[in-house]
């Protein structure tokens, strides 16, 4: 068995308190139990695991809730119709309990999705010298780095597998087989019958990965991209959507490097959101699908904020070149919250996509302006320095829509730097009205 195996799996099970009570558990069980699938991939990869998958001959259930309570671990169901469950520890490892799908462990490794996940090592107390079962060959194609599907019947069996190899392909840096490949254009239509809420968790796996444009072309090569987003509009220009892919990919990791460097772990913000969605968004943009929010919603099964932050991104407005003109005039602080109001609501990362991606203004500049919102702002908005009441006596007018249109300009001539304190708005307001 490969070295890095027995290191690695020694490492993890004995120096875990939890995982070596498991062990003691399974020992003492009337029943085989095997580690398999992905964790022994990883393991054999040297990479470092957080999700550990156990199956057995019969219904693991009790096993797990039992060793679960006795761990102070959260126990609760992935799939009760087929006795799947789930273990939380604190260590921030899960472990996934399933029984087998076949009558043996090979048959089992046999129905799985890829030769690198179909591997299988039984867990006793000789866990690191116990033989490693690999029917398929796996661990060659581990070598050439080749992603190869187990069966014609894998996608058939669970769709989202098509999914999930190319997430497998760009995360590890493998090629995907021909035959893989040709197999999931010929069964892509399939993934039309896959849970949203799995083909969401996915997809933004994809887009978050180090490699997301490749993971996207294949997408494209497959015709898994138009399974989920539909035909693409009358613009689409594949070889001009991917170059703009590549320059967006390469600004927004250049613009994370400065995060890594400019500020504290703590104080980061969520780049890798940013990243996966300003990468959603692009393509979006250029593949113009239609019916859009239903594609956001009904497809990706994105929640209403999550839809309207995307559909607020594409639709970029004329007067957005303006706002960011009055974001350089604005000299105060207060003036400069309130050149960030106008893009309101998602203000940063709209300055984020729009302004640092497109090469308008440094990131640092963009945070600075943001802090100055997010310090002048009360429930979301400046406080205007005329209330409603105030700007209905000098313009001698009743209460109503044109007190707000009165409100936005004084907004604008503040931010211009026409004035700066509530005197100088009403000068400024008894000024206008006499013109």
């Amino acid at each position: 068995m490969n070295c890095n195996l027995q290191k690695n799996i020694a490492e993890i099970f004995h120096q875990n308190a939890a995982l070596s009570s498991l062990v003691e558990d399974i020992e003492r069980a009337n029943q085989p139990f095997w580690l398999v699938g992905g964790c022994l991939r990883d393991l054999l990869l040297d990479r470092v695991i957080t999700d550990i998958d156990i199956c057995s001959t019969e219904d693991p259930t009790q096993l797990a809730r039992t060793w679960a309570a006795k761990v102070h671990g959260r126990w609760f169901w992935l799939d009760a119709d087929r006795f799947q469950s789930r273990v939380l520890l604190n260590s921030k490892i899960h472990v996934d309990f399933s029984p087998l799908r076949a009558e043996t462990i090979i048959e089992d490794l046999e129905l799985r999705d890829f030769t690198i996940n179909s591997f299988a090592l039984l867990i006793d107390s000789e866990l690191s010298h116990g033989e490693l079962f690999d029917p398929l060959k796996g661990q060659v194609d581990l070598q050439k780095k080749l992603l190869r599907v187990c069966s014609s019947q894998s996608f058939t069996d669970d769709p989202l597998r098509m999914l999930k190899g190319i997430r497998h392909a760009v995360t590890l840096g493998f090629d995907c087989a021909a035959s893989t490949l040709t197999l999931m254009s010929k069964f892509s239509s399939l993934l039309s019958s896959v849970a949203g809420e799995r083909i969401k968790d996915e997809f933004l796996k994809i887009l978050s990965s180090e490699c997301p444009v490749q993971g996207l072309e294949l997408l494209v090569e497959t015709g898994l991209l138009k399974e989920l987003f539909g035909s693409p509009g009358d613009n689409w220009n594949h070889s001009r959507a991917f170059d703009q892919l590549n320059d967006l990919q390469m600004k927004l990791a250049q613009i994370n490097r400065t995060i890594e460097i400019s500020m504290s772990e703590d104080s980061r913000p969520d780049s890798l959101s940013n990243t996966t969605l300003f990468l959603l968004v692009n393509l979006l943009q250029q593949y113009s699908p239609d019916k859009l929010p239903e594609l956001l919603h009904k497809t990706l099964r994105f929640s209403r904020s999550e839809q309207h932050l995307v559909e607020q991104l594409i639709s970029k407005g004329a007067e957005v070149e303006e706002t960011f003109s009055l974001q350089e005039v604005a000299q105060s602080k207060r003036a400069k919250a309130l050149a960030v109001e106008l893009l309101e609501p998602y203000s940063l990362e709209k300055m984020l996509y729009w302004g640092v991606c497109q090469n308008k203004f440094t990131y640092q500049q963009a945070l600075y302006r943001h802090q100055a919102f997010v310090a002048e702002q009360k429930i979301g908005r400046v406080p205007d320095l005329l209330n409603g009441q105030e700007v209905a006596e000098i313009i001698n007018l009743p209460y109503g829509p044109h007190i707000g249109l009165w409100q936005h300009r004084l907004k604008n001539a503040e931010i211009k730097g026409d004035f700066a304190t509530k005197q100088g708005a009403s000068k400024w307001l008894k000024k206008q009205i006499t013109v």
